[in-house]
């Protein structure tokens, strides 16, 4: 079991203790990191920015088992001060037999409400797809600037 959802969560904590909701500009980073009992080792850093303009929250993590599996992962959250906001969370697995996955989702809604949705994704054997969908305020589907 991968223990960076647990190392992201107490760097949540600590990232929020440090950061008071109504600080009117700040920005806190924290890392841990260390050896398991198996041989893995592990790192994780959480970040925090807030200004006039916004919020930015970014985390990211990794965990080694010792056998030559690594599985890691990040998360970015934007806030903007206009209503605007911007989200992404990515992950990835190497396993010790050679294969790989990896994926990464997004999403971004603008300050009038049009929302865009991809993901992409990739494993060894299958290769890489991508789904992509963009949305008005009211939840109709639309099509995406720059689509081809």
């Amino acid at each position: 079991m991968s223990k960076t959802p647990i190392l992201l969560s107490v760097l949540g904590i600590v990232a929020t203790v440090f950061i008071a909701p109504d600080a009117s500009a700040g920005r806190v980073r924290a890392h841990v990191g260390g050896h398991t009992a198996n041989g893995g080792r592990f790192g994780a850093t959480k970040s925090v920015a807030h200004d006039a303009r916004g919020t930015v929250v970014r985390s990211h993590g990794w965990h080694s088992d010792g056998d030559g599996n690594v599985s890691g992962g990040s998360k970015t959250r934007i806030e903007g001060a206009n209503g605007g906001s911007a989200q992404q969370q990515t992950s990835f697995d190497h396993n010790a037999d050679g294969t790989n996955s990896a994926s990464r989702s997004s999403t971004a809604t603008g300050s009038q409400g049009n929302t865009y949705t991809g993901s992409t994704s990739y494993s060894t054997g299958s290769g890489i797809s991508h789904t992509a969908i963009c949305t008005d305020s009211a939840g109709n589907t639309i099509t995406c600037p720059g689509a081809r």
